[in-house]
Formats: C-alpha cells, sequence, structure tokens
C-alpha cells in the first residue's frame, strides 16, 4: 500500500514548486512529481505583478527575483504610432510600484531552490497516468512506478491538465480565432527599457515587453498572414516596421514561436480530495501579464486551508478563486478584443476612450494589473460586524502598516499562524493565532480606525474580519477563527 502522504502535487511548473512549498511551510508532508526529465528552457511568463512580490517578500524570498529581474514603471498604448496614454504604476499601494519582468525559467530556479529548503526534491520522469480516490484518500497511478497514496492531490498540470481530464472537470470556453505569435529578441529604437508599448493598429497589435538583459524585449503580435512555422526574424522586422514605423532595428532572436488563446475555467476548482490550480483551471489571453500570477496566488490561497484541513474552510479555496479566474477570463478576452479592433469606427472609439479614460481610471486599471485588488467579499469565511466609515473591508487584501518600531508585513513574516490586530486596545491572547497590539495612528489612518477594533489577518494577508466591537470579539472569538 505505501506510506500516505497529506499532499501530492503533480506538476513542476510555477504553480506547482510553489504549492508544494506553501505544502511543506505549513507542516504537511508532500511529494512533487512531474513527467519531464528536466526544466524546460524557454522564457514563457515574464510578469510578476506587485501582489506577487508582496508574497515573495512573506516567504523571504523577494531578493532572489530583484536581483535578477527588471522593474517596468509603466504602459504605453499607441495607435497609428501616437501614443494615446501614459499608464504609471509608481503610485501603487504596495512595498513594490512595479511589474518584475523575469524569464520563467528564472522564476522556476528560484522557487525550485525555496522548495528544496524544506527537504522536499522534484520527482522528475514521473509521469502521472491515472487517478481514483475515494472518502480516506486518492491514489495516484506513475507510469513504471509505485502508486502514490495522498490525502489531498493538486493538480497543477497545465493547460493540458491530465488531473482536470481524468475527473471530467468541466473546462468550457472558447477559443480566439486569429492565431498569435511572439518573438524573444534584441531592439534598437528610441523607448525606454523599462515601460511596456502596445501598439494597437487595424492591421494587428503589437505589445513590446522589456526583458532583461540589454535592449532585449518580448514581442507579441499578429501577422497579415498564417505561417506554416514559427516567425523568422524577416517577418518580426516587417511587423515592427508598419506598427511602430521605420529605423526600428530588430536582432539576435533567441526564441520566436506561435500561439492560439484559448479563454476556459473549470465549472469547479475542487472534485472531492483533489485541487486544480494554474492553467489545469483556468486558461486565457496572456494580455496584462496575469497568467502565471493567478496560478501562484491559486497556490498561496489553498495551502493553509490544505493544513487547516476544515471542510467548510476547503470549500472556500473553489468558490474564492474561481469568482476571481471568471472576472479574469472575461476581462482579458474583453481587452483582447478591444486591443485587436479593425473596424475603423470602432478603433476610433476605442482609442478616444483610451485618451480619456486612462488619465480617470488609470490608478484603478493599474491595481487590477498589479492584483492588489482582488478581494473577496462573498466568501464563507468574511465577515464584518459593528460599523466602519473606511479602511480596507473584510475579504480584501490586508496593507502593511507601522506597528512599533517594525510593521505588520514583517511580523507576519516571522510565522504561518493567523494574526489579530487591536488597533486601540489591549490585545488578548487567543490559541493558534498571534495577537499583535496597535497604537500607532499611522496605522490607525490606514485601516480607517476612528475607534478600538479588531482584525483578523488570514496566512494568506487577507482580512477574514473586523469588528469596531473588541470585547464581542474576544468573548467570541471561537466562532469567528
Amino acid at each position: 500500500m505505501g506510506i500516505m502522504i497529506d499532499v501530492l502535487v503533480i506538476g513542476a511548473g510555477p504553480t506547482g514548486l510553489l504549492m508544494a512549498a506553501e505544502a511543506a511551510r505549513f507542516g504537511l508532508s508532500c511529494r512533487i512529481i512531474e513527467k519531464n526529465s528536466a526544466p524546460l528552457d524557454k522564457s514563457r511568463a515574464l510578469a510578476i505583478q506587485p501582489r506577487t512580490l508582496e508574497i515573495f517578500d512573506h516567504l523571504g524570498i523577494i531578493d532572489r527575483f530583484l536581483v535578477k529581474g527588471l522593474k517596468i514603471h509603466a504602459a504605453n498604448p499607441f495607435s497609428s504610432q501616437k501614443r494615446l496614454a501614459h499608464l504609471p504604476f509608481d503610485s501603487l499601494e504596495s512595498p513594490y510600484p512595479f511589474i518584475l519582468s523575469l524569464e520563467q525559467t528564472e522564476t522556476e530556479k528560484i522557487l525550485t531552490d525555496y522548495l528544496t529548503s524544506f527537504g522536499v526534491k522534484i520527482e522528475g520522469e514521473s509521469e502521472f497516468v491515472d487517478l481514483s480516490q475515494d472518502e480516506e484518500f486518492a491514489t495516484v497511478s506513475v507510469r513504471g512506478k509505485e502508486n502514490i497514496k495522498a490525502k489531498w492531490v493538486v493538480g497543477c498540470d497545465g493547460a493540458h491538465s491530465l488531473t482536470r481530464k481524468l475527473l471530467d472537470f468541466k473546462f468550457e470556453g472558447d477559443a480566439f480565432p486569429t492565431a498569435f505569435s511572439l518573438a524573444d529578441v534584441e531592439l534598437a529604437w528610441k523607448y525606454p527599457h523599462d515601460e511596456f508599448f502596445a501598439f494597437l493598429n487595424p492591421e494587428g497589435i503589437l505589445g513590446v515587453i522589456p526583458m532583461p538583459g540589454k535592449n532585449r524585449f518580448r514581442l507579441v503580435f499578429q501577422l497579415d498572414r498564417v505561417l506554416e512555422g514559427d516567425p523568422n526574424l524577416k517577418d518580426v522586422q516587417e511587423k515592427v516596421n508598419k506598427s511602430v514605423g521605420p529605423g526600428v532595428v530588430v536582432s539576435n532572436p533567441l526564441w520566436t514561436a506561435n500561439f492560439h488563446i484559448n479563454s476556459r475555467l473549470v465549472s469547479s476548482y475542487r472534485k472531492g480530495r483533489v485541487f486544480l490550480a494554474g492553467d489545469a483551471a483556468h486558461i486565457h489571453s496572456p494580455v496584462g501579464g496575469q497568467g502565471m500570477n493567478s496560478g501562484l496566488q491559486d497556490a498561496y490561497n489553498l495551502g493553509w486551508k490544505l493544513a487547516l484541513g476544515r471542510e467548510g474552510v476547503l470549500d472556500t479555496y473553489s468558490s474564492e478563486r474561481r469568482a476571481w479566474g471568471h472576472s479574469l477570463v472575461k476581462a482579458t478576452k474583453l481587452f483582447t478584443r478591444v486591443g485587436t479592433l479593425r473596424n475603423p469606427f470602432l478603433v476610433f472609439l476605442r482609442n478616444l476612450w483610451i485618451r480619456f479614460a486612462i488619465p480617470k481610471l488609470g490608478g484603478r486599471l493599474a491595481r487590477a494589473i498589479a492584483q492588489i485588488s482582488i478581494r473577496y467579499p462573498k466568501s464563507s469565511i468574511v465577515h464584518e460586524s459593528g460599523t466602519f466609515s473606511k479602511g480596507p473591508k473584510a475579504g480584501t487584501r490586508a496593507p502593511n502598516a507601522p506597528v512599533g518600531n517594525t510593521d505588520l508585513y514583517s511580523i507576519m513574516r516571522k510565522t504561518t499562524l493567523p494574526h489579530i490586530l487591536f488597533f486601540g486596545a489591549k490585545s488578548v491572547e487567543i490559541e493558534g493565532t498571534v495577537s499583535v497590539e496597535i497604537q500607532d495612528e499611522r496605522a490607525f489612518k490606514i485601516y480607517g480606525v476612528v475607534k478600538p477594533s479588531v482584525y483578523l489577518i488570514r496566512p494568506d494577508q487577507y482580512i477574514g474580519y473586523r469588528s469596531s466591537r473588541v470585547d464581542s470579539f474576544v468573548k467570541n472569538h471561537s466562532r469567528n477563527l
């Protein structure tokens, strides 16, 4: 029968690596299997959003990313070679007000080293072929090897997930009719290397994303014709000339490829003892660089819930993350369609909207891209009581705040337990939590506190509960946790 473990992770991409590390960080026994013998060598996903950087900070590995990545400080939509607007990220309410550009290969190396620090190693050349489950455990069959029994299984096996197919998760959606291409190249042009550019021309979109390395960029684009193979340097140069104008030199392509965009979402992220995360659960347009980040946040949301092991809490993984996934799939599909418009009148209306909307709505759009605006207000484990006129609501990300000679994020980094913040009230020690007494007026302002209040911060840095009735919370804390 073999030894049963707590968590088996299928797939060793970024989502799987963080999922296994989270399981281990919370003290669960864990294994991670991967059918390939070695990591893939293509750059693939690039963008690491501010919310993901906050997660890496919480895990104590942020410096490993910052030293290798390139900070992107703004986005610039163009049309007919004229800039429509400028969307800066510098004013984001985050310790990391920028998007970090870093090849997925480097992200995977860092996360692999982090996972190894917990004594967990990737089991390569382990091709998963079958899965069954009952009330006690799930059994995973690996080709040519002994079956693995686990209390929980998390399928992080990508867009073509066998986990999803074997358990017949509904994966609904459609494909974008136009093919796209990408090229990682060197670019000699007049624009800065720390900003993103989108050229929204009637003949097709061209996205230009800075990469680490002198003059290196990722180009994402549509061509006027269907290619038999991957685009060559001549194809890429022609596209750039049409979209940006003459005088731009493209050289040294390291990777070119064609791809299709699918927008699909599973009907539930859970079936019994099996969960889906990352591309196994949701795939969508790469616009906004949301894909890898969403998978990493799936893992961050699920890890502490697996450790807690309560059915009602485990069910909120699907309800919380699927609600966000649904919004993400809709938004990326809409922005892709709007960005690829060809009808001259619709293009005119789109450009007019961008010119006027970005200055007014830019902050909200930047927060959405940064993923710091994700919230779970309808979750069954999110509650409020009392009265608050302002401040972050239950179900939203907990902002950092000063606490004496340190800050909230530094305190939370030291443990996997939930934290209870007592604002303007004497802290009370409650088993299984960390109590933090806050008297700093700066923190009061950040959290919108005008009278003694209490906030419960979940292990994933989200506000699970807030109340302006401190005595009532202390008396009934077992029902609030």
